[in-house]
């Protein structure tokens, strides 16, 4: 693990809802998705509105089903649900790197607006390990739902790996996160974990990884 040196950051991490990293199972395929309230809110949306403007359709065409309101309103409400939690899911932050070819596409946001882009691998400078010092939940809704904004972390800590981008100027991302609770052996053995994952996504990546993170037989950089 590179732990030489990293560059210091100049961005204020207040409000960030990170994701998680999943491989392919060729090992192949890095995908950093969203894993959250909004997230699960977002498929619920989709499903009770597809059903809610459905229903009466199916209700007047077949004579099965029900429905709560008149047709119109059914229809209506159901087609505003349904796009509405659509719209949300395409908010949503997804980096999806192909290893084997070097390249990545990458969905994010401007304002209410998706944006796509794409480009390659050599683009991202580095990985960094650090603790986070903006707004996470609480453990309770962490242990629920992971990554979702609440609160002030509380009875632990909070540690995050970030992605850099060779271009100045270039927010980092946060992609994946951990919370430690307070706790004698817990909190290093947790941490080499979480170490590990981030040493995974380096070598995979084939980026150098950096720590700002105090960890047995590791250099803290500052």
């Amino acid at each position: 693990m590179n732990l030489g040196g990293s560059p210091k950051t100049h961005f204020m991490f207040q409000m960030e809802n990170p994701l998680v990293g999943i491989f392919n199972r060729e090992r192949t395929i890095l995908t950093f998705r969203q894993r959250s309230l909004e997230f699960f809110a977002a498929w619920i949306g989709i499903v009770c509105g597809g059903g809610l403007f459905l229903m009466p359709w199916l209700n007047r065409i077949t004579g099965f089903g029900f429905i709560l309101v008149s047709f119109e309103w059914s229809v209506f409400f159901g087609a505003l649900i349904a796009c509405a939690s659509i719209w949300a899911m395409l908010m949503f932050t997804m980096i999806r790197f192909d290893c084997r070819k070097r390249t990545f596409s990458m969905r994010t946001r401007i304002g209410l607006i998706p944006k796509f882009q794409s480009g390659s691998i050599d683009e991202v400078r580095h990985l960094e390990l650090a603790p986070y010092g903006g707004l996470f939940p609480t453990t309770i809704a962490q242990s629920v739902a992971p990554g979702m904004l609440a609160a002030p972390v509380q009875f632990g800590h909070l540690y995050v790996i970030r992605l850099h981008w060779q271009q100045q100027g270039r927010a980092p991302i946060v992609v994946e996160h951990v919370q430690m609770m307070q706790g004698y052996g817990v909190h290093d053995s947790g941490m080499m974990n979480f170490a590990q994952k981030a040493q995974q996504y380096s070598n995979a990546l084939k980026v150098p990884l950096y720590s700002n993170i105090p960890l047995p037989g590791m250099q803290r950089v500052n």
